[in-house]
C-alpha cells in the first residue's frame, strides 16, 4: 500500500495489514461479490481489470479503477495479486453530469420538437385558412406552396398548383404586368397591381396581386411570396356605385331638359286638343291635327322617360296587386307582339302587394319586354313571373342598392342572344343603345332603372351570351290586410263658369291654358310672374275661385308665390302645375293647403277633369 494509497484512503499501511479489502468497498453486496469473483479470477489469469467504490477513513467515497495482475514466486507459482488503483471519481462525476446533461438535452429537444410541430401545424392551418391566396414560388415561378384560397381563386386543386410552374398551371397569368412584377421582385423590390384573369372555371376574376422577395442570409433573392386577393366583388360594387352616381348626374341634366321640352309640348298638345273640339271629325284639318297630336304625344312619352330618369316624374303610389298588374301587361303584350314570340306567365300562388304607380311600373315592364322582343327578333320565348323574395345580409352585400327585407320579385326572362360582358354595365345609362340609328332612343332601360329606384326597389340583370337575359325587379312587399280593388271611372269633359288665375312665366303655356279654360266656359286671368299674380290676387281675391300656379319660375318660385298668397288669404285655393318635380315635396305642399297637382303637358280633357274635381270639392267645403 503505497503513499498515494495512504493519501487517498487515509489509512496507513500498518492499519490495512491483515485487513480484508472488501470491508472498504461501499457498494452493494452484489458489487462486493463481483469484486471477490474478479480477485479469484486474478489468481488464474495474468491480468484483470475492475472498478469499485471505496470509503476512505474520513467516510468519503471514491471510485477506483483497478488493474490486477498475478505475483509469482521463484518456482513460478502464483503467490499473490498485485493491484494498481487509479482515482476516477472526478471522471465518473463528469460522466454522470454529462449523462444527465445529455438526458436533459434530449428531453428539451423532444419538448421543442413537439412545440415546433405544434407551431408548424398552427402556421399551416393559418396559411391554408387565410382569406387571401398565398403562393410561395422559386425564382423561376415554380410553385413550392399554395394555400386553399389560391385554389378557390384560380378554380383548381392545390395538387395541380404545387410543384408546377405557375404560368403553366394558370395560363391566363401570362400577363405583361405579372412578368414585369417578377422581374422587379427578383431585383429585391415589392410590387402590387390589379388584373382581370380567367380562372380554370372560365370565370373572369379581378385579382389584386402583391409580390415580395424572400432573401437568404447573404441578401440574395431565394424565393418569391405572392399574396392574392379576389377583389371581384369590391370591383363590382364600385362599378355599381359609379353607375349610380352617373345616373344621378345624368338625371339632373335630363330633368332640366324635360322641363323646357314639356313647356313646348304643352303649347302643341293644348292647341291640338282645342282645335279638335272645333274642327269636324271627318274634316281634312282634323286628320292633320290628329297626326300632329300623335307625334306630340310620342314626344311626350320621351319627355316622361327623361322625367323618370330625373327623380321619376310624377308618381301616385297605391297598394297594387302585382299579379293582376303583370297579367294586364302580359295580355297587352300578347295582342301587340308577333304571334311567333311565345309569352309565358308564372304567377305566385299568394297575393303579392306593393305600393306602386301602376302606369309607371307597367311602363318599366313594357320597356324590358320591348327590348327582349327586339333582341329575339320576334321569335323565342318571353317569361314573366312573380314571387315573394327574402333578401338576407349576404344577398344585400353583393349589390350597392339592395337591402335586407321582403320583396315582390318580378322576373322577365327571354331566350335571346344575351348581353356581352363588355356592355352589361352600360345598359342602364341614358341614351345607350345597341340598336341601329332610328330604331331606339336608349331611354327604355334607364327609365326602368329610375322607376324601380323611385319605388324604393332595385333591379338586377343576369345574362349569358347565346342563352338569354333575365331582368329581376325587387319591390318592397306590403301587407294584404285592408286591400280592396277599385274600379276605374270613365273620363268626362265637364265645364264651368268660375274665374281662374293662371300663373306661368312661359307665354305659350299661359296662353294655351287660358284658351283651353275659355273653351270650357271658365274666365281665365293670366299672370306672367309670381309678383304679378300677387298684385292681381290682392285686387281680385274675392272674385278668383282658383289659382293654377307653375312650380318653376324665375324670381318668385311657385312655392314662394304660394306662401305669399296665403298671407293674403290663408285658404287660397291653389293647383300646382309642373313639367318637372325634382326636389318637390308634394306631401308637405298638400299639408300646407295645395289642392292638386297638374303635370305638363296636359290636354283639354285632363284640364277639364282636374278643374271640375277641385272646384266641386271647394263648393262642398
Amino acid at each position: 500500500w503505497n503513499r498515494y494509497g495512504e493519501f487517498l484512503s487515509g489509512f496507513k499501511k500498518e492499519e490495512l495489514e491483515k485487513k480484508d479489502l472488501l470491508e472498504m468497498i461501499t457498494g452493494s453486496d452484489e458489487e462486493k461479490e463481483k469484486l471477490k469473483s474478479l480477485l479469484s479470477d486474478s489468481l488464474g489469469k495474468s491480468f484483470v481489470s475492475s472498478e469499485s467504490p471505496i470509503k476512505t477513513k474520513d467516510g468519503v467515497q471514491v471510485i477506483l479503477s483497478w488493474n490486477h495482475s498475478q505475483v509469482k514466486n521463484q518456482e513460478g507459482e502464483v503467490a499473490g495479486i498485485f493491484g494498481i488503483g487509479i482515482d476516477i471519481t472526478k471522471q465518473r462525476m463528469l460522466e454522470t453530469r454529462l449523462a444527465n446533461y445529455v438526458d436533459n438535452l434530449e428531453r428539451m429537444v423532444e419538448e421543442r420538437s413537439d412545440e415546433i410541430l405544434t407551431y408548424k401545424n398552427r402556421l399551416d392551418s393559418i396559411i391554408q385558412n387565410a382569406p387571401l391566396g398565398i403562393l410561395l414560388l422559386d425564382r423561376t415561378g415554380n410553385v413550392i406552396l399554395a394555400n386553399q384560397t389560391s385554389r378557390t381563386i384560380f378554380g383548381t386543386e392545390i395538387e395541380e398548383l404545387e410543384n408546377q410552374n405557375l404560368f403553366d398551371a394558370i395560363p391566363s397569368l401570362k400577363h405583361p404586368n405579372v412578368r414585369y412584377a417578377l422581374k422587379k421582385v427578383l431585383k429585391g423590390d415589392s410590387f402590387t397591381f390589379d388584373g382581370v384573369f380567367e380562372n380554370e372555371e372560365h370565370r373572369r376574376v379581378t385579382i389584386r396581386l402583391f409580390f415580395t422577395p424572400i432573401t437568404d442570409q447573404s441578401g440574395d433573392v431565394e424565393n418569391i411570396l405572392a399574396i392574392l386577393e379576389d377583389v371581384s366583388l369590391q370591383e363590382s360594387l364600385q362599378q355599381q356605385l359609379l353607375q349610380s352616381q352617373k345616373m344621378e348626374s345624368i338625371g339632373t341634366l335630363a330633368g332640366g331638359i324635360s322641363h323646357d321640352f314639356n313647356n313646348v309640348l304643352e303649347g302643341i298638345l293644348g292647341y291640338t286638343s282645342l282645335i279638335k273640339t272645333i274642327a269636324p271629325e271627318n274634316s281634312e284639318i282634323y286628320s292633320y291635327v290628329n297626326l300632329i297630336e300623335q307625334a306630340a304625344k310620342q314626344a311626350s312619352v320621351v319627355t316622361q322617360q327623361l322625367l323618370s330618369i330625373s327623380y321619376g316624374g310624377s308618381y301616385s303610389l297605391k297598394p297594387t296587386d302585382i299579379n293582376s298588374l303583370v297579367k294586364e301587361s302580359a295580355e297587352f303584350l300578347r295582342h301587340t307582339f308577333p304571334k311567333s314570340l311565345e309569352i309565358k306567365t308564372e304567377f305566385s300562388s299568394e297575393q303579392l302587394l306593393a305600393s306602386v304607380d301602376s302606369s309607371q311600373l307597367q311602363q318599366a315592364i313594357m320597356n324590358i319586354c320591348i327590348n327582349a322582343r327586339d333582341a329575339m327578333e320576334g321569335k323565342g320565348k318571353l317569361t314573366v313571373s312573380t314571387s315573394r323574395f327574402k333578401a338576407d345580409a349576404s344577398f344585400a352585400a353583393k349589390l350597392v342598392e339592395a337591402y335586407e327585407g321582403e320583396f315582390v320579385r318580378l322576373d322577365i326572362e327571354d331566350t335571346g342572344p344575351g348581353i356581352p360582358d363588355d356592355i352589361i354595365n352600360k345598359i342602364f345609362e341614358p341614351f345607350f343603345t345597341t340598336k341601329e340609328k332610328g330604331k331606339g332612343t336608349g331611354l327604355g332601360l334607364s327609365t326602368t332603372y329610375r322607376i324601380v329606384k323611385n319605388h324604393s326597389g332595385f333591379i338586377t340583370v343576369d345574362a349569358e351570351v347565346g342563352k338569354g337575359t333575365l331582368f329581376s325587379i325587387f319591390l318592397p312587399i306590403i301587407s294584404v290586410e285592408g286591400f280592396a280593388k277599385k274600379k276605374k271611372g270613365k273620363k268626362s269633359l265637364p265645364k264651368g263658369k268660375e274665374t281662374i288665375l293662371v300663373v306661368d312665366d312661359e307665354e305659350i303655356v299661359r296662353r294655351v291654358t287660358c284658351d283651353l279654360l275659355k273653351k270650357l266656359g271658365y274666365k281665365p286671368i293670366p299672370a306672367d310672374s309670381g309678383d304679378e299674380a300677387l298684385n292681381i290676387y290682392r285686387e281680385k281675391k274675392d272674385k278668383i275661385d282658383l289659382v293654377i300656379l307653375d312650380m318653376l319660375m324665375p324670381g318668385l318660385s311657385g312655392v314662394d308665390t304660394f306662401e305669399q298668397l296665403k298671407k293674403i288669404k290663408p285658404d287660397v285655393p291653389v293647383v300646382f302645375s309642373t313639367g318637372y318635380n325634382q326636389g318637390i315635396d308634394y306631401e308637405t305642399l298638400k299639408e300646407e293647403g295645395a289642392l292638386d297637382f297638374l303635370p305638363k303637358p296636359f290636354m283639354i280633357d285632363r284640364l277639364a277633369t282636374a278643374m271640375r274635381k277641385t272646384l266641386d270639392k271647394l263648393k262642398k267645403k
